[in-house]
């Protein structure tokens, strides 16, 4: 039963690199191989990112007297990139998965269900920590030289402190799941986007400012204030075993089991009152009102953005790049003139530098929205309802990319406006800050739509694989960055006289080109696919 049970778990962890297309058949070989080359470039691509960062960092802070305040602040990083990436997992998977009522009814102890739940988040926790933590561990290793004792402890810290993130995103899954029993949907979508933006700008914090909390740590430690201490004790234990500390590891893990007893035991009370509930609020009484007539895109758009906005997974795990352009606008706003300064300084140097960056950075944003990508697999079983309709699938897929353009455009032409202020010696380049990411905007809209329709997963039991876990939503943000950094290799690589803004000319022409390629096969090809799903 437990091996049942676990096997059932991973599946739906890893579905997505052994099960393929509209009837989700079994891969081949080679396409799972493909799959798990995609995927690993995708957590590689981010492993070198923060590899690059701990090479530089490392040494100027691990010798110190207090390095293991250098590993605690990696380690709240890699906690709150955890609790990011699996809280509402957490909370889909436990308490809405489909096949909760069917478990539950069978002969089989509900904290059983519960536990291997809850291993498959652990699973997810893991892997983003273990992407978050092991680059600073290599350099650790590399540079330092710690000897056998600090890198076993090292390893086994990676495997339990994946729990600390877990413990949090059960609570906060907890606390979800009570809101979807007692509030009103449109009440319960706010208090949850609100914790994810907290989170989000938690971690871009953290990001930005480490040592400043390098030195919050050092000096509770000096002090001993004891809030202090309480908050932070189990990331300085983690810092100083890292170190080779065999007595704070120790603690580290009795503070981890002792945490994940508790909140195992709690959950394991609720578990089957929760599970599934249903409740949306109070109900109201019906109030006769005119009925208000649109048209059918119209109509189709107001259908996409009630199912868009229903389910907090949904729209927090495909917008998560539109939430980046809305803090990083907020964000230029407040340091609008440090920014300045810091512009004109580089453009003393090179015209196009900013701006060249500043595209980069907002396509990349960009490229992280998988609306269109997931929009068709989130219809699950209930994609014949759109057949039922008198509405042509064209007229469904535009709906869809509209909802992506929307969600995506506004915050990126927001933070198009204000680079292009900042930029504004030349107004080729205001223009082109507006353009390009516009266009790139397109791109990735028609082709996450294009993506999902050969990859579409309408069989999952929980929502989350539907948006999270999914072939096409993968794909969509592995080509829309390998796209940015082609662009930005192919540039590099041409003779050092080459007009940037005759590349981008071209460059706008080719995803011009690209655009309406992928436009026809959409109502072409496209079309024909859908009506078959």
């Amino acid at each position: 039963m437990v091996k049942a049970l676990f096997r059932k778990q991973m599946l739906e962890v890893f579905d997505v690199m052994f099960r393929h297309g509209r009837n989700q058949r079994q891969r081949t070989y080679i396409g799972t191989v493909i799959s798990v080359v995609a995927l690993v470039f995708v957590l590689y691509i981010l492993g070198r990112l923060l590899y690059n960062i701990a090479d530089v960092t490392c040494e100027l802070f691990v010798p110190t007297e207090y390095g293991w305040c250098y590993f605690a602040v990696v380690g709240i990083l890699a906690t709150v990139l955890g609790v990011l990436s699996s809280v509402f997992t957490v909370h889909s998977t436990v308490y809405q998965a489909k096949d909760n009522e069917l478990l539950l009814s069978m002969p089989i102890p509900s904290g059983m269900i519960l536990g291997m739940r809850l291993f498959s988040s652990y699973v997810i926790c893991f892997v983003f920590e273990a992407v978050s933590i092991l680059p600073f561990y290599l350099v650790y290793w590399k540079n330092i030289h710690p000897g056998a004792l600090p890198i076993l402890l090292d390893l086994l810290t990676l495997i339990v402190f994946p729990l600390l993130a877990l413990v949090i995103s059960c609570a906060l899954g907890w606390v979800l799941a009570l809101l979807n029993a007692k509030l009103p949907k449109r009440i319960r979508n706010i208090i949850n986007f609100i914790i994810s933006f907290v989170f989000v700008v938690y971690f871009l914090n953290i990001c930005i400012q480490a040592s400043s909390y390098m030195q919050i740590l050092q000096n509770g430690a000096a002090k001993g204030n004891p809030g202090m201490l309480i908050v932070t004790y189990p990331f300085a234990c983690m810092g100083k075993a890292a170190l080779g500390s065999v007595g704070s590891f120790g603690i580290l893990v009795l503070i981890l089991v002792v945490l994940s007893a508790v909140v195992y035991l709690l959950l394991g009370k609720s578990f089957r009152s929760l599970s599934g509930a249903k409740n949306q609020g109070r109900s109201r009484a019906y109030q006769e009102k005119p009925l208000r007539a649109s048209s059918l895109n119209a109509a189709l758009l107001k259908k996409e953005f009630r199912r868009y906005l229903s389910n907090s997974s949904y729209f927090m795990n495909s917008s998560i790049g539109s939430i980046l352009l809305l803090l990083s606008f907020v964000l230029m706003l407040w340091n609008y003139d440090k920014l300045q300064n810091g512009i004109a300084q580089l453009q003393m140097f090179d015209d196009t530098i900013p701006f060249v960056i500043g595209i980069i950075v907002i396509c990349i944003m960009i490229g992280i929205n998988t609306i269109s990508a997931s929009s068709i697999s989130v219809e699950g079983k209930n994609l014949w309802l759109m057949r039922s309709l008198p509405v042509s699938e064209g007229a469904f897929i535009n709906s869809k990319i509209l909802l992506h353009l929307i969600i995506t455009v506004i915050p990126q032409l927001m933070c198009s406006v204000v680079l292009a202020v900042l930029v504004r010696r030349v107004s080729v380049q205001s223009i082109l800050v507006l353009v390009v990411p516009l266009l790139f905007a397109v791109f990735t809209s028609e082709l996450g739509m294009m993506l999902n329709i050969m990859f579409p997963k309408l069989d999952w039991v929980s929502e989350s694989n539907a948006v999270r876990r999914n072939t096409s939503t993968r794909l969509a943000v592995l080509i829309s960055w390998a796209s940015v950094l082609v662009a930005s290799v192919i540039y590099r690589r041409l003779p050092e006289s080459t007009d940037i803004i005759v590349y981008l000319y071209i460059l706008s022409g080719v995803l011009l080109v690209l655009i309406f390629s992928i436009y026809i096969w959409i109502h072409r090809k496209g079309e024909s696919m859908i009506s078959v799903l």
